[in-house]
Formats: C-alpha cells, sequence, structure tokens
C-alpha cells in the first residue's frame, strides 16, 4: 500500500511545495509479524527578499520502522525447509504444546514474534538546507550563493530473544514432557547509531554571452564538511519474559561502544564553461580536497577534470549532407577524483584501548595494546575515469541512440606491505597506498519513438557491460610458474569461477573404476550418477592440478533493458523488460546437498540416480540428473559447471496500465487531472537457473527472500 499527497502554491514572492508519503508492505508470514513501513515528509518555501536576493528553506525527512519475528527471512526459510514434513508441528496436536522439532527451529517459534521474540528496526532521517541566492544588480551574470545543511540519521535495532520450550507426548502416560528449550534464557539486545553532517556552502557564480556567440559559465565553490558518529549497545538476560531491560537481571549483563569519531573535509572547486553557438563545447574544473584523515603535507589532494564536445550536426556541411540527422555529438572526458574513505587516522602513534584482558587477583582488566606503526605518508587514492562517447537524433528521435566507452583507473588503493617484521618491535605495519585495479566497459542505449495521430509511443533498449582486472598488488612471490598462473590476478579480469571441468556422470562402476583417479582410492568410493571430471594435466589423477576457470562469477557483468512507453487518446501502457548475461549462479547448501544435516531435502533431488529397488543394492540403476543421495562420494560437490550454472536471465520487470480521464469531466467536480493505473512487477522471468531469483547473488546456504509478484492499483489526483 503506497499514498503519496503534495500541495504547490503561492504568490509572486512566496512559494511553497509540500509532499508527504507512506508505504506499507507485509511479508510472506501467516503470523503478520514481518512487516515495512515508511514515512516521508518534504518541504520546500522560496521568497524573495528583495528584488535580487531569495531565501530558500527545505526539508525532508524519512522514518521507516521494520518488524521481524525472531529469526531473519532467509534463515527462517532455510530452517523451515530442513524439517521432517511428517514432524507435526503440535505435540498430540495440541496448540498449547509446540513439537520438539530439529535443534529446536520450530517454525512457529521463528515465525511468531510472541513466540520467539523479534526484530525491530527502526531508521530516521532528517535532512535540511538554508539557501541565500544574491544576484549582484551593478554586474550583470554575476551571483552568488550561501548555503547550510543538515543530514541527521539514528538508527535504532531492538531484538527480543523469548524462550519457549517444546515437547514429545507419551500416550501411554498422556504426558507432555520438555525435551527442547530455545532461546534459553531470555534476552534483549538494543544497538543505537547517529551520524549527523553538517554543511556550509559557499559558492559565486557568472554567466555571460558575447557576440551572441561565446557562452561562458563559471563558478568559485568553497564547501566545508563535518561529520560526527557514535554508538551505543547493550544486552540483558531475564528469568521472567518481559522485554524491557528495567525487568532483566544483573548477571551477564553487557554493555558496549565502538569510539565515537569526528571528520572534516574541505573542498576548494573551481569550473569553468566555455560553447561556441552550441557547436563546440568545452569544461574545465578542479576539487582542491582536504582531509582531517591523513597527516599535515599529506591531507590535500588537487584533482582535476576536463571534457570537450562537438555537435557536428550544427556543421554547415553536415547538414546539407545529413538533413535527416538532427543531432551528433561527439563527446569525450578525463577526470582524477580522490578517495579518502577506506583510511582511518593510520598516521597516529599511541595505543589501542582496551585491547585483550589481564587477571589481577579475581579481577579482569582490560589492556592496553600497540596500535600499528604509524604511516606519515599515507594520503588519498586516486581515480583516474576516461571516457568517449557519441550521440545520435534521427528526425527529431525518430531514431535516437548513445554509445558511452569508458574506462576506470585507480591507484593507491591500501594494503599492508609484506615484510617480516622482528617480534621485538612488538606492532604490526600499517597500510600504505601500494595497489592499483582497472575497470572498463562500455553503455549503449538505441531507442525509437513516433506519433501516429493519436497513438503516441517510445521503445528504447539500453546495455552496459563492465568488466575489471586488479594491476598491481602487495603479494608474495609464487613458488613456481603453475602456483603464478593459479594465483596471481594481476592484469587478469575478475568475476571468473575457478573448479573442474565437468564432463558428465559415471554410468557404471566399471567406468569408474578405469577413469583418471577423482578419490585418491581407485575410484572405489564411485556409483553411477557420481560427478565426473576431466584430466586436464593427463596425469590420471583428479586433483587440485586439474582446477581451471570454469565460467564467470556471480556479479553480472553485462546488464541490459527494453523498455516501452505507449498512449492511445486516454489509455497508456508502459512496459519494462531487465536481464543479464555473463554471469553463473553457484548453487550451495540445500540445492546442492540433498539431505543436509540429515534432515529434509528439495524435491528437485528426485530426479537422482537410484536403484529401481531402493531395498535392493544389486537392482539396475535408473538414470537421474542429480547423483544418487546415498554416494558415499565426497567430490561430487566439487566446484564446477554442474553446480554453476549460466545465469542470464530476462525478466518482465514492471507492466502498467493507465486510463485518465478527459478533463471536460473532471471539470464539473473540482478535479484538474485524475489517472487511475494498474501495476505488476516481477511477472514472468525466463532462465535457466531454478528455485531462486537469478536477479540476487548466490547467498548464503541459498536462502534468499523468494521473489514475489507484486499488484498495485492506484489513483492519481490533481486538484
Amino acid at each position: 500500500m503506497n499514498h503519496n499527497i503534495s500541495v504547490s502554491g503561492g504568490s509572486e514572492k512566496i512559494k511553497y511545495f509540500t509532499s508527504m508519503g507512506y508505504l506499507s508492505e507485509t511479508g510472506l508470514w501467516k503470523s503478520g509479524d514481518l512487516n515495512y513501513k515508511k514515512y516521508n515528509l518534504r518541504m520546500s518555501v522560496t521568497g524573495k527578499i528583495s528584488d535580487n536576493l531569495e531565501a530558500q528553506i527545505n526539508f525532508g525527512g524519512v522514518m521507516d520502522p521494520k518488524n521481524e519475528p525472531m529469526m531473519g527471512v532467509g534463515n527462517a526459510l532455510f530452517s523451515t525447509g530442513l524439517q521432517n514434513p511428517a514432524t507435526p508441528i503440535y505435540a498430540n496436536n495440541n496448540p498449547q504444546y509446540l513439537y520438539a522439532a530439529v535443534s529446536g527451529e520450530h517454525p512457529i517459534g521463528l515465525t511468531n514474534a510472541n513466540v520467539g521474540g523479534y526484530t525491530k528496526t527502526r531508521n530516521q532521517n532528517m535532512q535540511g538546507t538554508f539557501q541565500l541566492n544574491y544576484k549582484v544588480p551593478f554586474l550583470n551574470g554575476l551571483s552568488a550563493k550561501f548555503l547550510f545543511g543538515f543530514d541527521k540519521q539514528d538508527n535504532f535495532q531492538r531484538q527480543w530473544r523469548q524462550k519457549f520450550l517444546m515437547y514429545t507426548y507419551d500416550k501411554v502416560t498422556d504426558a507432555y514432557t520438555n525435551s527442547v528449550t530455545f532461546n534459553a534464557p531470555s534476552n534483549l539486545y538494543e544497538s543505537f547509531s547517529t551520524q549527523l553532517r553538517t554543511t556550509v556552502l559557499g559558492q559565486v557564480n557568472y554567466e555571460k554571452t558575447f557576440l551572441e556567440k561565446h557562452n561562458i559559465k563559471a563558478a568559485f565553490i568553497f564547501e566545508e564538511r563535518h561529520d560526527i558518529n557514535d554508538n551505543f549497545n547493550a544486552k540483558k538476560e531475564f528469568t521472567i519474559n518481559i522485554d524491557q531491560f528495567a525487568a532483566g537481571i544483573a548477571a551477564n549483563q553487557t554493555v558496549g561502544a565502538s569510539y565515537p569519531s569526528e571528520n572534516d573535509n574541505q573542498n576548494v572547486i573551481g569550473r569553468l564553461n566555455y560553447d561556441f553557438v552550441s557547436k563546440y563545447l568545452f569544461e574545465f574544473g578542479f576539487n582542491y580536497s582536504g582531509s582531517s584523515k591523513f597527516p599535515e603535507g599529506k591531507r590535500w589532494g588537487f584533482f582535476p577534470y576536463s571534457s570537450v564536445g562537438w555537435r557536428i550536426s550544427e556543421e554547415n556541411f553536415f547538414k546539407s549532407l545529413a538533413p535527416i540527422i538532427t543531432n551528433l555529438k561527439l563527446r569525450g572526458s578525463y577526470g582524477i577524483m580522490g578517495d579518502d574513505a577506506a583510511s582511518s587516522f593510520q598516521y597516529i602513534s599511541g595505543y589501542n584501548y582496551p585491547s585483550g584482558n589481564y587477571v589481577f587477583g579475581t579481577s579482569l582488566i582490560p589492556g592496553l595494546g600497540f596500535r600499528a606503526l604509524p604511516n606519515m605518508n599515507i594520503t588519498w587514492f586516486t581515480v583516474a575515469s576516461k571516457n568517449i562517447a557519441i550521440d545520435l537524433s534521427v528526425k527529431n528521435n525518430l531514431i535516437y541512440g548513445q554509445l558511452d566507452l569508458f574506462q576506470r583507473d585507480r591507484s593507491g588503493l591500501l594494503a599492508t606491505r609484506l615484510l617480516t617484521i622482528p617480534g621485538t618491535v612488538g606492532a604490526a605495519l600499517s597500510q600504505e597506498n601500494l595497489n592499483e585495479d582497472r575497470r572498463k566497459g562500455f553503455e549503449a542505449l538505441l531507442g525509437h519513438s513516433n506519433t501516429i495521430s493519436d497513438f503516441r509511443y517510445d521503445i528504447s533498449a539500453n546495455v552496459t557491460y563492465t568488466r575489471g582486472m586488479p594491476t598491481k598488488v602487495e603479494r608474495a612471490p609464487d613458488a613456481n610458474s603453475y602456483l603464478n598462473w593459479r594465483n596471481n590476478p594481476v592484469n587478469r579480469w575478475d568475476n571468473i569461477s575457478w573448479g573442474y571441468r565437468y564432463i558428465g556422470q559415471f554410468q557404471t562402476v566399471e567406468e569408474a573404476l578405469n577413469s583418471p583417479i577423482q578419490d585418491g582410492k581407485g575410484n572405489a568410493t564411485y556409483r553411477p550418477g557420481d560427478l565426473k571430471y576431466e584430466d586436464v594435466n593427463k596425469d590420471g589423477i583428479i586433483d587440485n592440478l586439474d582446477v581451471v576457470p570454469i565460467g564467470r562469477g556471480v556479479t553480472r557483468d553485462m546488464n541490459f533493458g527494453l523498455n516501452g512507453r505507449f498512449s492511445y487518446k486516454q489509455f497508456d501502457l508502459n512496459i519494462l523488460f531487465q536481464g543479464a548475461f555473463y554471469a553463473n549462479y553457484s548453487y550451495n547448501g540445500t540445492l546442492q546437498t540433498p539431505l543436509l544435516l540429515g534432515r529434509n531435502t528439495l524435491n528437485v533431488f528426485l530426479d537422482r540416480w537410484h536403484h529401481a529397488d531402493l531395498f535392493d543394492v544389486n537392482s539396475a540403476w535408473i538414470p537421474g540428473k542429480f547423483p544418487s543421495t546415498f554416494t558415499p562420494s565426497t567430490t561430487n560437490t566439487n566446484s564446477s559447471i554442474f553446480w554453476n550454472p549460466d545465469a542470464s536471465y530476462l525478466r518482465l520487470k514492471q507492466l502498467e496500465i493507465g486510463y485518465t480521464f478527459k478533463k471536460t469531466l473532471l471539470s464539473k467536480v473540482g478535479v484538474e487531472n485524475m489517472r487511475v493505473y494498474v501495476t505488476g512487477f516481477n511477472l514472468l522471468t525466463w532462465t535457466k537457473v531454478t528455485y531462486v531469483d537469478p536477479e540476487l547473488d548466490s547467498g548464503n546456504w541459498n536462502s534468499n527472500y523468494p521473489i514475489t509478484n507484486i499488484y498495485n492499483f492506484g489513483i492519481s489526483l490533481t486538484f
């Protein structure tokens, strides 16, 4: 459920805008204890103080409480899926007594807050700015701006783990026995963190056109940011289930926090734009940045950038050669950015406290620990970005397109130098600006739009492809060329899966016995249906020396989309397809190992190699997709393409149908505009991956939240 309302208006001197929103979603548990809400508010007031001075106040706030039962969705799905389907929910079908589930992870206890407890998360974010805009009256084109802003984020989480009992039932004695207890003792954990950023900005702008052809824009900016972070957490145990700290006991109580932090950044920014009749375009700028995270002499970095553009379609010779081309533009850019996010005052010497514990008598006393050796040369790591592109429009976007080629080189990435330090030094090395990497790729867009009488449409397709590699890594030299090939990532594309080359499944015991040794026991442990791998180096043994690249990693290197917008009179249709190529999904946990932990399994493993008579080991083998669930083989779960299928997919992500009522009808009831619509999300997916959402990365035990179809009905009103 999603509601939004906005109000705007004002006069010549004062204008205002306010919008409010409310979102409510429920999860898949029948208990209703998995839910999410979001409240947001935005306000803006602009007033003219004089003919040349304008003031603006903006405020925004978001609050999004989230409620969950005791266990997260992924873990709860994993645990519930492993429960024996023949196990009853209640002992003797009596709702007052939960049956003793395996490991105590009873589905009702995991998904009902009033049984096993809950996790409540509340995030609050407030942002505000006060801004003054001034037009200098004595110099046309000169203006100035002053801004003060703040961004405050508070994060609170409360985890209540309530003890609950599970029972078995004895029919003979008609007695219930508490055989399993979970969450013992009951406990409450709360954590709170807060972050505040304040920003002060002063800016001078100049904009002028000379001789009706030369356009200049310039800006000079000074910005200062101040960040403050703090946090706190506490935990108590309980003898009575009252989820308040005041009801807890003193035994085993804990209070914790990490040290608060403060950071300052200052930026001196310059920017100059020039264009000649919008045909030749040029921009140059710089950011002279300072960070308090670095030592004196290393705090400031100079990061310039520039870009050029040429609208060939504005040249007279081109207009005569290709009059149907409305816009053809070549552009390129190069820039250097600095990043201090990975650093943490590693130039400061001193001690860490607390660090380790010491026993004095019967007391445990926190001790001091040495910090790493200070690095007085630590500084920004830099990002050099290059881009060349072309923009095209034929007959006012009848056909349009865009192609961008880009490359990003990072240098000075932090790493610890590999040196042997005598133990007598008593300290470790701090990080240094040592490593480098590169990422490159392209973005492309091709579209077509047209209007035929009352029918209007716009169809576009986009694709992004990117890959990266380390170009310098601080690492120890390898002992031989094979280990260097196997382990050295330098100048090698990332996002690669390594494993064994899967070449089929053993059809008979004799085939296994006459194949290269995989188990170190002459293949005596293999049965028909076990996975068979290629002996890459032809030494008759399948081992680590046969591990090779078998596919991409779980990151999608290529993403694409297809968007269509159609309208006919009052009807409109919007459709979005999205997908990805060049990725492999990594099956693990319950999607790789049947009867995991000796528990239940997915029905996909019914399609497995098995005996015709499950109680006769001499009966014929019936082929299936998966190996036998009773095989003693330990190599069936080795990394191979069998467990790392192609994760390419195409999804109908969104489909929306709407109708806008005619204004002649609405004016009679005082409504300016009214549109009704129906929207569906995640409607269809085409992929080779089964049982999981290919859009999500491979999670631990493949226990991601399942894909859901969402349908919305909405009304948009303007008065």
